[in-house]
């Protein structure tokens, strides 16, 4: 990743207008529950779909505010996390 941390990212998501973005990809990036909130808030991402997070340090409280957010329209969330397998769309390899 490009380290942007939850600085970077909170950046971002105050000033990105994507409203056709469907799949965001920050793994490894060094963002925390910090940033997963900040993203959370972000206005200008209204068709995101898709968010790969792992490698990140993101726990609980991020989690649940990105998957609660009504700032876009998530349906998949991957975190890294070995016990339900990496979540990967068709044509990328499974990793379980």
């Amino acid at each position: 990743g490009l380290q942007c941390g939850d600085a970077g990212l909170a950046d971002f998501a105050e000033h990105a207008r994507l409203p056709r973005l469907k799949k965001l990809l920050l793994s490894a990036n060094g963002i925390t529950d910090t940033g997963a909130m900040a993203l959370a808030q972000a206005t200008g991402l209204p068709a995101l779909e898709t968010l790969y997070l792992f490698q990140n340090t993101v726990g609980s409280m991020g989690r649940a505010a990105v998957e609660n957010s009504d700032r876009f329209r998530l349906s998949t969330l991957d975190l890294g996390e070995r016990a339900t397998g990496y979540s990967h769309t068709p044509g990328q390899t499974d990793v379980a």
